[in-house]
């Protein structure tokens, strides 16, 4: 789902959110691109999409992924350029086994 540069707030994200998880009980979702957007955090309702496999965040304006990222254990792909986010990873990434591709604009640590 390309949802690219459409200017979405968090505030529109939570809403979003809730249809997302609406959405994935009928299709599947495994691409999810919310790049160049105005989102600071990821509402707790997207950890429920367990079959993304890639999640394009780049160009946002976050500064920590939240802890229950590694409820995403199929995901693949993490996009995380272009965001001001803070020095460390939460200990939890580590529950993504299926990562391959991790994206970021310097090296960062687990905390």
């Amino acid at each position: 789902m390309n949802l690219y540069g459409k200017a979405i707030t968090d505030k529109m994200m939570v809403a979003l959110a809730e249809e997302l998880v609406k959405y994935e009980n009928k299709e599947r979702i495994t691409l999810l691109d919310l790049s160049c957007n105005k989102i600071t955090k990821l509402p707790d309702k997207l950890q429920r999409l367990h079959k993304l496999e890639t999640l394009v965040l780049s160009c946002n304006k976050i500064k920590a992924l939240p802890h229950w990222i590694g409820d995403l254990a199929g995901l693949r792909e993490l996009w995380l350029q272009d965001n001001p986010l803070e020095d460390k990873l939460p200990k939890q990434i580590e529950e993504c086994h299926e990562l391959r591709r991790l994206t970021v604009d310097a090296p960062l640590q687990k905390e």
